[in-house]
C-alpha cells in the first residue's frame, strides 16, 4: 500500500509540473492573460520587444516527436505555443509537447497563464493578418500561425480558418487556410472545404481545395469529387478531381474512376479517368481498361 501511495504521489507531482513549461537559463516572468492574450502580448512587445513568450493551448493532434520518454497513450491534449519577438515584431512561432525542457539562452521568457482557446486563436489571427510582412522571416511567422491554428482543438480555430479562407483574403492566405481546414477534424471544416472546392469563383482556389479534399479522403470526399468532375466547367479542376480520386485509395477511388470512365457525355473526363485507371495496379482497374480497349 505504501508503494502505491508513493507512486500515486509521484504521478500527481508530474501532472502538476506539466501545468507550467519547463524553462531554464531564462529571465523568466509569469503573467496572467486575464485581460486577453492579444492585449497582453501587445503590452509585452512594447515593454520587452525582444525575447520569447509561451502559453498552453488545447490541440487536436500531436504530430510531433516527443521531447523525452513520455508516451501519451491517448495522444497529447495540450501543446506549448512559443512566440519569438524581435524589435516588438513576431518573427517565429512553434509548438512543443508540454513535457519538453526549454533552454532560453539567457533571454527574456514570459509565460502567460489562463489562456483560453478563443484567446489563442485571436492572437494567431492577428499575427496572420499583420500588415508588416516585409521580410521573408515575418511572412513565415504568418504562415506558421495558420499551421499552429490548424492544430488547435475546438470550434474557435475552425471558424477562424474559414474566415482566413474567405474570398476577400489574398490567395497565399487562402491556400494555407484551405490546407489547414483539410487537417482540422471539426465537422464543419469538411463542409467549408467542400463548399470552396465546389462553389468558389476563383478557379485556382477551387482546384487547390479539390486536391486537399482528396488528401482528406473518405466517402464524402469521393462523392464531392465525382460531382465536381461531372459539373465543374474548368478542365483544370476536373483533372485535379480525377487525380484526387486516384489518390484516395483503391477501395473507394477505383470504383469512382470506373464510373467516370463510363461517361459518354464527358469525353475529357472519360479520357483522364482511363489514363489514371491504366496507371493503377488494382485488378479491377486493369480488367476494366482491358475490356474497354477490346
Amino acid at each position: 500500500m505504501k508503494t502505491l501511495r508513493l507512486a500515486t504521489f509521484g504521478f500527481v507531482c508530474l501532472l502538476a509540473a506539466a501545468q507550467e513549461p519547463r524553462v531554464r537559463n531564462a529571465k523568466l516572468e509569469t503573467r496572467a492573460a486575464a485581460g486577453g492574450l492579444d492585449a497582453a502580448a501587445a503590452g509585452l512587445a512594447r515593454q520587452q520587444p525582444t525575447g520569447w513568450f509561451g502559453y498552453f493551448a488545447g490541440i487536436a493532434d500531436g504530430g510531433w516527436q516527443s521531447c523525452s520518454n513520455v508516451v501519451h497513450l491517448d495522444g497529447a491534449e495540450r501543446a506549448l505555443v512559443l512566440v519569438r519577438l524581435e524589435s516588438g515584431v513576431v518573427t517565429r512561432i512553434r509548438t512543443l509537447p508540454p513535457e519538453c525542457e526549454i533552454d532560453a539562452g539567457g533571454q527574456n521568457f514570459t509565460v502567460f497563464t489562463g489562456v483560453t482557446q478563443a484567446q489563442s486563436v485571436a492572437l494567431l489571427t492577428r499575427i496572420v493578418k499583420a500588415s508588416d510582412s516585409a521580410t521573408r522571416e515575418r511572412q513565415r511567422a504568418r504562415e506558421s500561425a495558420i499551421q499552429v491554428m490548424s492544430q488547435h482543438s475546438g470550434p474557435e480555430a475552425e471558424q477562424a480558418l474559414e474566415r482566413l479562407a474567405d474570398a476577400s483574403e489574398p490567395d497565399w492566405m487562402r491556400e494555407r487556410a484551405i490546407s489547414a481546414l483539410a487537417r482540422n477534424r471539426e465537422p464543419k471544416a469538411l463542409a467549408a472545404l467542400t463548399a470552396i472546392a465546389r462553389d468558389d469563383k476563383n478557379m485556382k482556389m477551387r482546384s487547390y481545395a479539390v486536391g486537399k479534399l482528396a488528401d482528406r479522403g473518405g466517402r464524402e470526399a469521393v462523392r464531392t469529387l465525382t460531382a465536381i468532375i461531372r459539373n465543374d466547367p474548368a478542365d483544370e479542376v476536373m483533372r485535379q478531381a480525377i487525380q484526387g480520386l486516384a489518390r484516395v485509395g483503391d477501395e473507394l477511388g477505383v470504383p469512382a474512376l470506373i464510373e467516370i470512365a463510363r461517361l459518354k457525355d464527358n469525353p475529357p473526363a472519360r479520357k483522364e479517368a482511363l489514363r489514371r485507371l491504366g496507371q493503377s495496379k488494382d485488378t479491377r482497374a486493369r480488367a476494366f481498361v482491358e475490356e474497354f480497349v477490346k
